[in-house]
């Protein structure tokens, strides 16, 4: 990716059981300064946020149920931009373990050009 380049990432929720998940929240964080576009969520979601961190919310997830999430994020200046999400419920999640990932887009600026210098021209 080039800086300020703005790009895409899915994002997918699975409540693996036993039971309903209560309360969830998904939470949704950039570094580097990067920042959040726009999240496309499926149905059942409500998100709200900017800039560097947003969150969704659904009030329950059965099991074998969930969610995806279409994220799309500007890029900062090269460096270390790191997207993070995790997720949360309000009671005891059996396998918490498994609630969180990221990843680390590299950030490169393209190499300016070399002007060619044109041909001298002589008129003699």
């Amino acid at each position: 990716m080039e800086p300020g380049s703005t790009s895409e990432v899915y994002v997918k929720v699975n409540n693996l059981g036993p039971g309903t998940a209560s309360g969830v929240t998904v939470s949704f964080s950039i570094s580097g300064g990067g920042s959040y576009r726009h999240v496309y969520p499926t149905a059942g979601w409500s998100c709200s946020g900017s800039g560097s961190s947003f969150s969704c919310t659904r009030s329950s997830i059965p099991s074998g149920d969930g969610g995806s999430f279409n994220v799309q994020f500007r890029a900062g200046a090269s460096g270390g931009l790191t997207l993070s999400a995790s997720v949360s419920q309000s009671g005891t999640d059996p396998a918490g373990g498994n609630n969180s990932s990221s990843w680390s887009p590299s950030i490169v600026v393209p190499p300016t050009p070399t002007p060619t210098p044109a041909p001298d021209i002589d008129d003699d």
